[in-house]
């Protein structure tokens, strides 16, 4: 919603077994409540077919429709009314494809209809380099000619983190070499781009202009941090025509429940992770493992997760950096289901910190060999039981323990029951000794 526009919309998926449709529509409603615009999309993805025997093909037809008054956040009215465009991909073998598209754009008055074909071929040479081939024609009615493009890319990775290209755009004249590379996962990667380019020039000093430019972005855990520098001069050491120099810090303040996190841009469903009480001090990490954690908390505050897939099933690994002993940390798995832009308050860690060793003994003070049993807090409002055994020397072990009293019970015919009590300042493990059980 802005100052002057309500904007609404809704959006369907249906699988069918041809393929995909996604249909989605809108409106935009002024706050004067008149000229509301609509807008509706349709789009099929096929699945992969083999007509005739032929190669693996797979289509794409979509169109878009929008009224005259459809302006989104204030922006100008849309130049077509109807946009019309269809795309047939065909893997001819495991080297080589070809893309065949078209498309056209009906105008709304006094803008032109307009049409564009295009033809891509696209090859592996080998497990490391890619080639594509491009051409393309593009016609508005209201020019006497059609303009058209050749483009020729070819791809090299250097290795796992760097590929290297280089464009040709035939038609204009335009070359562009580039250079790309990613390193690490989660808090501490980074990544790098560059691009020289040429092209042609309206200068009287020189038939081509020339680029240079590169940027730098890095993942914080609490922000996203990213530098450009752009360049383009006619000849190295002449004059320069134009130097844009850029730094962007990103960062996002989240709030749910109780509970306020600075972390990283929020782009879906978030969540706010912190810790019990009785992890004060202690590290959480969100991630697959310390060399890939997605977030983590600090002198800051709790973890805030930014980019949580909506309206799905999202799984969220946890870890603690040094654990008590004995610390029963359940699943290490949150299960969520995230909305847009909204989230989660979650805790790690509870009241549960203590994991009690002890040797069960009967009257007589023989071990109680081989049997199992559980244990229950004689709290009316705890339901909790845990299930134990104990060794041939009467030894067993019980985690996820809280502060209070317990009752362990083992045996059937007759039930045997045996009472101990964890004090309030007790974390780790609890050495409880002999523990007599009786009827």
């Amino acid at each position: 919603m802005s100052n002057n526009v309500t904007l609404a919309g809704g959006g369907l998926i249906v699988q069918t077994a041809l393929g995909f449709i996604n249909v989605d529509a809108a409106v935009t409603v002024p706050n004067s409540h008149q000229d509301i615009g609509v807008a509706l999309s349709a789009d099929f993805d096929s699945i992969a077919f083999t007509p005739f025997g032929g190669p693996e093909t797979s289509l794409k037809l979509s169109g878009e429709a929008l009224s005259k008054n459809f302006a989104p956040n204030g922006q100008a009215p849309p130049d077509y009314r109807l946009d019309l465009s269809a795309a047939l991909v065909q893997r001819w073998s495991s080297d080589v494809s070809t893309m065949i598209g078209a498309s056209y754009l009906f105008g709304f008055e006094p803008i032109a209809d307009k049409f564009s074909l295009d033809l891509s071929v696209s090859r592996s040479i080998d497990a490391v380099t890619t080639m594509s081939l491009s051409a393309g024609l593009e016609h508005s009615f209201d020019e006497d000619e059609a303009s058209s493009f050749a483009l020729f890319r070819i791809g090299y990775r250097l290795n796992d983190a760097t590929q290297l290209g280089y464009s040709l755009d035939a038609h204009a004249g335009r070359s562009v070499a580039t250079v790309d590379h990613q390193s690490g996962h989660g808090v501490g990667a980074w990544s790098f781009s560059g691009e020289a380019e040429s092209a042609p020039s309206d200068s009287k000093e020189s038939s081509n202009r020339h680029g240079l430019g590169g940027s730098l972005q890095y993942t914080a855990n609490r922000a996203e941090i990213s530098v450009s520098h752009d360049r383009d001069f006619l000849r190295l050491g002449s004059t320069m025509l134009s130097e844009r120099s850029s730094l962007r810090v990103g960062s996002a303040f989240a709030f749910a429940d109780d509970k306020v996190a600075i972390g990283r841009p929020i782009s879906n469903g978030f969540a706010i992770v912190d810790a019990h009480r009785s992890l004060d001090g202690k590290t959480i990490s969100i991630g697959a493992g310390p060399d890939s954690a997605s977030a983590f908390s600090d002198i800051f505050g709790p973890v805030l997760v930014p980019d949580i897939s909506p309206y799905s099933s999202s799984r969220l690994a946890y870890d603690v950096d040094d654990l008590p002993l004995g610390y029963d940390l359940g699943t290490g798995v949150f299960e969520i289901f995230a909305a847009h832009r909204s989230g989660y308050q979650l805790t790690v860690g509870s009241d549960a910190t203590v994991m009690a060793r002890g040797v069960l003994v009967d009257a007589t003070l023989k071990p109680i060999s081989l049997v199992t049993g559980v244990i229950r807090s004689k709290s009316a409002s705890k339901e909790k039981t845990i299930d134990i055994f104990t060794t041939e020397s009467g030894v067993f072990f019980a985690q996820g323990l809280s502060p209070g009293a317990w009752i362990i019970e083992i045996g059937s015919d007759p039930k045997l029951l045996a009472e101990f009590v964890i004090p309030d300042d007790i974390n780790g493990v609890l050495e409880l000794n002999q523990l007599k059980a009786s009827p």
